[in-house]
């Protein structure tokens, strides 16, 4: 064959592969569909279609507003001795100097303030173990019962030490907390819902910020000590809710599937991602990729 008739052969060839627009085969209404994942985008468009306003999904929220109380208590904390200091009833039962500057100033208020965060440090490192031996159901739990027992301590704080002492065990539960929270929030969410109610999640914190900065408000106009030890008692409040009703949420499906609790994990999927369907493409989808990350990626498997 001649390079002419090659290249004319060509030239036809493209012409049957891009017809023009005359031509009626054509649906100009086709919708394109630019994906990243071929597999995920298939799955979506061939399974069941969730609705976020229908009964299953309402609960796979109100399971996700549990955990979403692990961030309000972090934001809550993260917040609240910021407040406290600043009050004179505070300062003066604890005898801290700085008062007429309008806030304790110097070693021991550093040391009160610090004390927080060598607890989160300290809590960093069982946390992820926590998370992974007990299930983020166990850590969340656990972070919680932490965080109730240092802020009943530091509420009734008597001295510096108790205070001190209060503020150790809420760093270090806190950082239990926030490790399995977030976690559980992944990998309950539905994955075309993921990025929003994950970010949801953050904003508690900021939520659990604001609702101190009122509170403290308010209370600081108390000229007793229950202007500052309320504050310090209400952040038993969002671990409290998350202690109390952890153990009424299903347990996260790729948690399951890493121990071995393969079924519980399938029915899980199903009924908040599939519609009650086992056999959905997106089930499917989310099992298989729990799986091959389990195997690959999770923290039995490397330091």
């Amino acid at each position: 064959m001649s390079a002419k008739t090659s290249e004319k052969g060509h030239d036809d060839q493209e012409e049957k592969l891009a017809p023009t627009g005359n031509d009626p085969d054509i649906l100009h209404d086709a919708e394109i569909l630019e994906v990243v994942n071929a597999d995920y985008a298939l799955a979506l468009s061939t399974g069941p279609q969730l609705s976020p306003t229908s009964w299953r999904s309402l609960q796979l929220f109100a399971i996700l507003l549990v955990s979403f109380m692990g961030s309000l208590s972090n934001g809550f904390d993260g917040s609240v001795m910021s407040a406290v200091n600043g009050m004179e009833q505070y300062l003066r039962y604890f005898n801290i100097s700085g008062l007429d500057a309008g806030g304790g100033v110097g070693t021991l208020t550093a040391i009160i303030f610090g004390i927080y965060s060598i607890g989160s440090i300290v809590g960093v490192v069982i946390a992820g173990p926590v998370a992974d031996r007990f299930g983020r159901r166990g850590g969340m739990a656990l972070g919680s019962l932490i965080i109730v027992v240092g802020a009943v301590v530091a509420t009734v704080a008597k001295n510096t030490d108790y205070l001190l002492g209060g503020r150790f065990v809420l760093g270090f539960g806190v950082a239990i907390t926030t490790t399995a929270a977030p976690s559980y929030v992944v990998e309950m969410s539905p994955p075309q819902w993921r990025g929003r109610l994950t970010g949801l999640y953050n904003t508690f914190y900021y939520s659990g910020s604001i609702l101190c900065t009122g509170i403290t408000i308010a209370t600081g106009r108390l000229d007793s000590t229950t202007s500052w030890r309320a504050p310090l008692a209400i952040q038993i409040g969002p671990a409290a809710i998350l202690l109390i009703f952890v153990y009424f949420i299903p347990e996260s499906p790729r948690w399951l599937i890493s121990v071995g609790r393969k079924e519980e994990a399938r029915q899980i999927l199903a009924k908040y991602h599939g519609n009650g369907d086992p056999n959905a493409p997106l089930v499917k989808l989310e099992w298989k990729e729990f799986e091959e990350a389990v195997k690959l990626d999770a923290s039995d498997k490397r330091w």
